[in-house]
């Protein structure tokens, strides 16, 4: 059995019917859908594409989906002509169809491939990892490590990592993300998408930000800056995040409800029976 309505929907459905725009933001895996044991296997429910799809089509709501996949491989797996979506953990940024890509210092992917071929020999050690490549960054999986081979995996991967000064890295949702040092990140790019909603409809929107892992810290950040709301999503929740659901499936079910939450309330009609008062005509005392 679901909660009651949890308390960043009132304000949301508030802000509709006041006129006021929204901007919603979401992560991709462990939001939109479940981590699963490969990345190839989220793929997103009719369900769940639906209620973003209607959401998106109600003027005055802006939709953006911020992940660490590559720009090209989320839209595809969205599979929604959204006007926000931000790839590769925020290194790639289309707004409007606009495309750009974080200017990363000459000789980086050069610093990428070094780094590749500097981890062959640990992931060889340890069946079912691999490397993700996506343009100027690099995702190391291990989730399919019990968790102390996971913990062995980590240690000596970031030990090499260490020494790539170009670089930051972190565990996010079983894997290591890398990304240029100084590089545009999720908050990067929750800030663009504010400052769209800003330029077109001359005010702040009401935002919120929904994600699952570090990588959704900075988005949180600038979501919560701006007045919004935080929301983590699965156990293990960012520590930015205001609000709390269990899993993506309960997110979703919260996403078809929020459209009816903002329809315009209507004053109830009073059905209850009238009682006469005496009209003081003695032809009908009884």
């Amino acid at each position: 059995m679901l909660p009651l309505a949890p308390r960043w929907i009132e304000p949301i459905a508030t802000a509709r019917r006041t006129g006021r725009p929204i901007a919603l933001l979401f992560d991709y895996d462990g939001t939109l859908t479940p981590i699963v044991r490969h990345p190839s296997l989220a793929v997103l429910s009719h369900r769940t594409r639906n209620a973003l799809a209607r959401l998106a089509a109600v003027p005055g709501v802006t939709v953006g989906v911020l992940s660490g996949r590559p720009l090209s491989e989320l839209k595809e797996l969205v599979g929604l002509p959204l006007p926000c979506f931000a790839g590769s953990a925020g290194l790639e940024q289309e707004l409007d169809g606009g495309h750009t890509l974080f200017p990363a210092e000459p000789g980086y992917a050069d610093t990428l491939t070094a780094l590749h071929e500097s981890l062959l020999q640990v992931l060889r050690k340890y069946p079912g990892t691999w490397i993700e490549r996506k343009p100027l960054a690099m995702a190391i999986h291990y989730r399919e490590l019990l968790p102390l081979m996971a913990v062995c995996f980590v240690r000596e991967t970031e030990a090499i990592l260490a020494g790539f000064h170009a670089v930051h890295f972190r565990v996010v949702s079983k894997a290591i993300e890398v990304t240029p040092v100084g590089g545009w990140h999720k908050g990067t790019a929750a800030e663009a998408i504010l400052d769209r909603v800003r330029s077109i409809s001359g005010g702040s929107a009401v935002a919120a930000y929904f994600g699952d892992a570090a990588n959704d810290e900075e988005g949180m950040a600038v979501v919560a800056a701006a007045g919004g709301f935080t929301i983590g999503v699965g156990p293990e929740p960012p520590a930015a995040a205001v609000h709390h659901l269990p899993d993506p499936h309960v997110l979703t079910h919260w996403l078809e409800h929020l459209p009816r939450a903002w329809e315009p309330r209507r004053t109830p009609v009073n059905t209850k029976p009238q009682h006469r008062q005496p009209s003081g005509d003695p032809a009908n005392a009884t």
